[in-house]
């Protein structure tokens, strides 16, 4: 899995909106056949994605490998800016 520089900017910028302490992020978690974002703190096996390298979202090592190549980006709706995973190009 990778994430864009959009996506990483993004989610520190949700880290900084929902007031998170010093050394949260956002993790990616399986849940009904989806993913869902929750505020979390880095495990000692976690793939970390920083953005202006500050650690931003982890992800456990066996969602990375279930995830393969995709790609965290975003995606701007009317409804706002929105996370995407989509297969790399």
């Amino acid at each position: 899995m990778n994430t864009t520089e959009a996506a990483g900017a993004h989610l520190d910028g949700l880290l900084r909106r929902i007031h998170a302490p010093q050394g949260a992020v956002i993790r990616l978690i399986p849940q009904s056949g989806s993913l869902s974002l929750h505020t979390d703190i880095a495990r000692p096996d976690d793939l970390i994605f920083n953005s202006s390298g500050k650690p931003v979202l982890v992800v456990d090592r066996q969602v990375d490998t279930r995830l393969g190549d995709k790609t965290l980006d975003i995606r701007t709706t009317n409804d706002g800016v929105t996370l995407v995973l989509a297969a790399e190009p």
